[in-house]
């Protein structure tokens, strides 16, 4: 579905029109600014045929919407693309060419989150835990251990659950990550 940013943009499309109509600017002594007439024989006659001066206002008027138009900020609003096996493959195959590279921890992180995202919660806990052990540092970590805690209380587990949240909380306070582990915590109650 399209829609428009900023739709009161296109309230501008008369504008052309409006100056066409305009009276014309009479010739005064020391006038600070002079309005150009546009009729017949101003700005926007084409030499040749009335056909050719038609063709001209036509583009001229086209060229006006389109560049209001464009100023309105059109925005396709549609179902998100959800190809999470074609992402979790390109990741694999990044992986796979640069294993220590230096987004090697960001492409685990999510690879992880798309073996999430299609329930696969063993490959994602599997790769959530391998950038604990391998990526200690990285700044996915408390992305990942969020992660795990989710897919803990998802598998019933509470008292893992609880455990890996609260070391979110501990570790990472000041941090987005500790506030969704708090609000998971405070669910779980």
């Amino acid at each position: 579905m399209m829609i428009l940013a900023w739709p009161w943009a296109l309230a501008a499309l008369p504008l052309p029109l409006l100056a066409r109509f305009l009276p014309p600017a009479q010739p005064a002594a020391g006038s600070a600014l002079r309005l150009p007439r546009l009729q017949a024989s101003g700005a926007l006659e084409l030499a040749g045929s009335p056909r050719r001066h038609r063709l001209g206002l036509t583009l001229a008027w086209l060229a006006w919407a389109l560049l209001v138009l464009a100023t309105a900020r059109p925005e396709w609003l549609g179902d998100p693309v959800r190809r999470f096996e074609d992402a979790a493959r390109t990741l694999a195959d990044f992986l796979a060419q640069y294993p220590q590279g230096k987004y090697a921890d960001t492409a685990h992180f999510w690879l992880a989150e798309t073996h999430y995202v299609n329930r696969d919660s063993a490959a994602a806990l599997a790769e959530f835990q391998l950038i604990l052990k391998e990526f200690p540092k990285s700044a996915k970590v408390p992305g990942a251990l969020l992660t795990i805690g989710y897919i803990q209380a998802d598998a019933k587990d509470t008292k893992a659950a609880r455990a890996t949240l609260e070391e979110v909380i501990r570790r990472f306070p000041q941090r987005g990550e500790a506030r969704l582990a708090q609000a998971r915590l405070d669910q779980m109650k």
